[in-house]
């Protein structure tokens, strides 16, 4: 029961990349995304990388369409990727499409975090926005899954 509650050695450590965030923080992005390419074409389950290689893609180098295959990856992994994975992914899915004015995509994500989340916080505010959108084009059709 002691080990139970104190979960004795049994809870692995998060992840860490200490290459990748030194070269970050020297400002050589592109080779911190190699180092995270390198990582998971050895360890493609490891989904905390690409999570890391979305964000560093879309915040450092303007690899939208990679950063975007990379969320889409963790939300269509199997098995499948941990929850707070899962909602971290469909969270850069929605800061991706809004930051590049991708408004069909971004209400089919939004709806989708609506109905995978909602009660939460966060998904009362994916359909406040929603709701924005929609007001904003009324003549629009509901969001429809492009996948």
């Amino acid at each position: 029961m002691v080990k139970t509650i104190f979960a004795d050695g049994d809870i692995p450590p998060p992840p860490t990349y200490p290459r990748q965030d030194v070269l970050i923080v020297q400002g050589k992005y592109e080779e911190a995304a190699e180092w995270f390419r390198d990582h998971l074409r050895l360890e493609p389950g490891d989904h905390e990388a690409r999570l890391q290689l979305a964000h560093l893609l879309e915040m450092r180098l303007q690899g939208y369409d990679e950063a975007e295959r990379l969320y889409l990856e963790i939300r269509n992994a199997q098995p499948a990727a941990r929850p707070y994975e899962q909602m971290r992914a469909a969270n850069g899915l929605i800061d991706l499409y809004r930051k590049l004015g991708r408004t069909g995509r971004l209400r089919v994500e939004l709806a989708r975090f609506v109905e995978r989340y909602g009660g939460s916080p966060l998904a009362a505010g994916a359909a406040r926005e929603l709701k924005e959108l929609k007001a904003s084009d009324p003549t629009s059709e509901s969001p429809r899954s492009p996948t």
